[in-house]
């Protein structure tokens, strides 16, 4: 895995507008910048094949628990699911539901919140 440095944002930075796939929903719902509300937000870039997330995936739903109340967590996978089919809608859908992930998971079609 190569190594790549987190890029930390000040606090109260105002994301873009956005929407993307609930990775979560079998409706094709979506989720949007709108879903938010005022708690923190803890933004993680993830995906199903990779071998850190499967190694740390219980912690994030035990870290996610315990935020709760003052910090949203939400999840985004950005891979081509072309490249990486095991990073399709219904397997990060089916990784969710096997870790207890209740509304973490998001497709990004397209890459906004990657230009910030």
């Amino acid at each position: 895995m190569v190594r790549t440095n987190s890029m930390v944002l000040e606090l109260g930075f105002q994301l873009p507008n956005f929407e993307m796939l609930n990775a979560n929903s079998s409706k094709n719902e979506y989720f949007n910048s709108h879903n938010l509300d005022n708690r923190h937000l803890l933004l993680m870039f993830i995906c199903a094949h990779c071998p850190f997330v499967k190694y740390i995936e219980n912690q994030i739903f035990t870290l996610s628990k315990e935020i709760e109340n003052t910090v949203q967590t939400v999840a985004i996978s950005s891979n081509d699911i072309v490249i990486h089919p095991s990073d399709s809608p219904k397997n990060l859908r089916l990784q969710a539901q096997k870790q207890g992930w209740s509304s973490l998971i998001y497709m990004m079609k397209i890459k906004i919140l990657l230009r910030i």
